[in-house]
């Protein structure tokens, strides 16, 4: 029981330095997303001249802390750290939150609710669900929600003529001088 404790701690204090060199990695490249870059951009002149607020919608949720830039859902008041819409670092960051063995594969819900405690960026929720939906070892896992196809297998053979039919419909056919423009098709399974 100690062993399984103590090996969970150590996959923990991994992810949790992981996680730090990453988020290390976020905010230094902050201008190279163009969101981040006009966040930084407002923030800055927003904190020297309040009349700039209206650079960017809702700026007053954003707030700039040592040079990290934090986010304020109106739903919750713990403010999350705005990552760039960088793919790399995005998938860095998923791959901790959904591919990683403390957390073992959840869906889209529970991927999104663990990541938004404490990040946001631009289209968070499509970038898990895109992420989620493309992850190989959920699509080879998850269970089936629709029926297994029916068994093939052969019609009995008829006793008599004329008692098992098959028909078919031919349609959209170049209409007749009659007007007609189907033809039914009958068969007799046991002749054809």
């Amino acid at each position: 029981m100690n062993l399984v404790v103590s090996n969970q701690h150590d996959i923990q204090q991994r992810v949790d330095w992981d996680i730090t060199s990453l988020m290390k990695k976020a905010v230094s490249r902050y201008k190279e997303d163009y969101f981040t870059a006009s966040l930084m951009i407002g923030l800055s002149k927003a904190n020297k001249d309040k009349r700039d607020k209206q650079v960017i919608r809702n700026l007053q949720r954003y707030s700039l802390v040592k040079g990290k830039i934090f986010y304020q859902a109106p739903s919750d008041d713990r403010p999350r750290l705005v990552l760039p819409n960088i793919t790399e670092l995005l998938d860095a960051l998923l791959y901790e939150y959904h591919d990683a063995k403390c957390y073992g594969h959840p869906g889209v819900e529970q991927t999104l609710r663990h990541v938004e405690n404490d990040y946001y960026w631009r289209k968070m929720e499509k970038t898990i669900k895109m992420y989620v939906q493309s992850c190989e070892v959920c699509q080879r896992i998850k269970g089936r929600n629709t029926k297994p196809p029916g068994l093939l297998r052969s019609h009995a053979i008829p006793a008599t003529r004329w008692t098992h039919l098959a028909m078919d419909f031919i349609v959209a056919r170049p209409e007749t001088n009659e007007g007609y423009d189907a033809i039914l098709v009958v068969i007799d399974r046991l002749t054809k």
